[in-house]
């Protein structure tokens, strides 16, 4: 029960001249009582200006009041209706406003979890086949009727309705009223308008006529309102429910949404590939080794057998005892009166690969033939097959040629395969490995026409024999290390360098390589500043389009608060949700920069139109990128969305209404 005591409210005009403390004022409201049942259609019924909306407002506790007294639920107000934060009635417009970017099931479902009931008001007020439809496809009359619904599912017992039929036709009006006289059965429906067809549904009409009468020199001291107690400004908690399966449905509501959304995902795919193509000059020099060059194997040069010095583990793949570098040359083989002998009648130079297929990085480019099975056995470059038969290099397979190796003369060996013509990154990979191949740019296959290999079983012969390394006062041995992979030749070197720097010199074969460092390093210096730029450019860009968008399509904030969530919460989660879709477009744009920056990786491989690793991936630039990104998201949109003022349900719900 509502009772009204002798209510009074005058709104200020302008300033008296005579007196220059007091103001023109127009009374609204003069010794206004009445009392307003638990049910029943109360029917405030007056031109504009009268009053009708001014009175509403009072009830509402949207307005203060100068005089009198309103009794609701046995609690007394003198100057302003305190309601609790749950407000105990609804107040409806003759332009309701729901979440537009939900559908009208999903809007009853802020309101209820109760699907059952919710088809079921909406089959009663003609409305269940509009469920999955969004509010803005329906009529003004539609809108007017899902407010009441949504106020039905809501369990207020208490409606008011300013001019709720103002923008219907006959027929809606008609409909609207007579919904309203059932209901009124069960509720509290306090409406105002000035249609006089809303009479013949009304309990009770309550006329309002504008007071025509101004009072000069009405004091202009302020009112003494009383405050809110801190109870009743303690908002209450969060609501029960969470908001965010609602509001995940924003970010895929509109195309322009989808729109930014993929503009974002471009740049930040740009800014990844950038990320990607700059890295660190030692992770992309590692990576270029690796993958571009294949270099598996290091260099051990020493005056000892290989097992007193280098300790096994499990990534060493094989140890090769290098023929060229180890075999003695004529200036060193003195003669038996103590001369040096200017010549010898062996090969100084004899290329020894492994002899398992799977350590030889190279195994696979054959061009005839097979790979090693037996000692005696030797593989030819192509330009050597073509200087000994250039119309059918393929029939020289199972042929023979002969090789004077040292200490063992003249030894005959079967060709099984050919090789096929090395590219520069191959060459390159020979030459760590001990194999006198020319890395050239302007490479001339006329260098190779006596390049041929043999495998290491034909050198273990060597490994006890003393008199076959150079140098006699201290014989010089070279070993070719070969492990699964660059890095795990590296990690093993860094493991062990002090234990192999101990004895005679060691080196990690790759210095044709190292000249792209400096590359690197510039690479760094250009492409992560503007790695950088592009980020920080492109979430400033979304997050402004997003803020932009929300500041002016900020009112489902209200019909949330409405429906019983805090408006702090759903801002707060409006928040967390930019920012989680912000995360999940990085995550797609580096998934599918490192699809195609891979794929380009391995199409350099094959073609080798640029001799070094394009794109490489650390573990730590790629998670700082990522952070980076992070922060900066939860910086911009934290810092724009706050600065935008979102209004409340009832201050939307004034600032479209007549001020009497």
């Amino acid at each position: 029960m509502i009772i009204c005591k002798n209510l009074s409210k005058a709104f200020f005009g302008h300033r008296v001249r005579k007196e220059k403390n007091a103001r023109q004022v127009q009374i609204v409201l003069n010794s206004f009582s009445y009392t307003f049942e638990d049910s029943g259609f109360y029917l405030l019924f007056g031109e504009s200006g009268s009053g009708k909306t001014t009175f509403l407002n009072i009830l509402g506790g949207f307005l203060d009041f100068d005089g009198g007294e309103v009794v609701w639920d046995g609690r007394s107000f003198k100057g302003r209706v305190m309601h609790p934060t749950e407000k105990p009635f609804d107040y409806i417009t003759q332009e309701p406003f729901f979440v537009d970017f939900l559908s009208v099931k999903d809007n009853m479902h802020l309101i209820s979890d109760d699907d059952d009931e919710i088809l079921r008001v909406l089959d009663r007020f003609g409305l269940k086949e509009t469920a999955d439809q969004l509010p803005t496809v329906l009529s003004g009359g539609e809108k007017q009727r899902l407010a009441i619904v949504r106020t039905l599912l809501s369990g207020k017992k208490v409606i008011f309705l300013d001019e709720p039929t103002a923008a219907l036709d006959e027929k809606n009006k008609t409909a609207v009223f007579q919904m309203l006289s059932q209901l009124s059965d069960s509720i509290l429906i306090i409406c105002s308008s000035h249609d006089a067809a809303a009479k013949e549904y009304a309990k009770e009409i309550i006329p309002f006529t504008k007071i025509k009468e101004k009072i000069d020199g009405y004091p202009t001291g302020p009112f003494k309102i009383r405050k809110k107690s801190e109870k009743e400004e303690k908002r209450t908690k969060a609501a029960k429910k969470n908001p965010d399966p609602f509001l995940k449905k924003w970010f895929y509501s509109e195309k322009r949404a989808r729109k930014a959304g993929l503009l974002f995902f471009v740049f930040l795919f740009l800014a990844s590939c950038l990320c990607f193509l700059a890295d660190t000059p030692e992770n992309k020099l590692d990576s270029s080794i690796e993958y571009m060059y294949g270099i598996n194997a290091m260099e051990v040069i020493t005056n000892k057998p290989w097992k007193d010095i280098v300790p096994e583990e499990k990534g060493i793949r094989a140890v090769v005892l290098s023929y060229n570098g180890s075999c003695p040359d004529g200036t060193e083989r003195p003669s038996f009166d103590g001369a040096m002998v200017p010549e010898v009648g062996y090969d100084l130079f004899l290329n020894v690969i492994p002899f398992e297929k799977k350590v030889f990085k190279l195994s696979d480019r054959l061009l005839y033939g097979t790979y090693f099975t037996e000692e005696n056995q030797v593989i030819l470059s192509k330009e050597m097959a073509l200087s000994m038969n250039r119309d059918n290099p393929e029939k020289l397979l199972g042929e023979y040629i002969t090789k004077n190796i040292y200490g063992q003369g003249a030894v005959r060996l079967e060709i099984v395969g050919v090789f096929d013509t090395f590219d520069s990154a191959e060459r390159m990979y020979l030459n760590t490995v001990g194999v006198a191949v020319t890395t050239d740019v302007w490479y001339n296959p006329e260098y190779n026409e006596d390049l041929c290999f043999v495998n290491s079983k034909l050198t273990e012969c060597y490994e006890e024999d003393e008199t076959f390394y150079q140098g006699r006062r201290n014989p010089q041995r070279t070993y070719y290390i070969y492990f699964d992979s660059y890095r795990a030749m590296k990690n093993y070197y860094t493991k062990h360098c002090a234990e192999l720097t101990a004895h005679d010199g060691v080196r990690v074969s790759y210095d044709g390589v190292n000249g792209l460092k400096d590359l690197f390093v510039n690479f760094v210096c250009v492409l992560l500043p503007l790695c950088l730029f592009v980020t920080l450019f492109s979430t400033l860009f979304y997050t402004a389009l997003k803020k932009i968008e929300f500041q002016y399509n900020n009112r489902f904030v209200a019909v949330f608060e409405q429906a019983g969530y805090s408006k702090k919460r759903v801002i707060r989660h409006f928040i967390f949700l930019n920012i989680l879709e912000l995360i999940k477009i990085l995550l797609a744009s580096e998934i599918l920069a490192f699809a195609l920056t891979f794929a380009i990786n391995k199409i350099n491989e094959q073609l080798v139109f640029i001799n070094f690793q394009i794109f490489t991936y650390s573990i730590y630039p790629i998670l700082a990128f990522n952070v980076l990104v992070i922060l900066m998201a939860f910086l911009t949109v934290t810092l724009l969305f706050r600065k935008v003022k979102v209004s409340s349900y009832y201050e939307i719900l004034m600032s479209s209404r007549d001020l009497i």
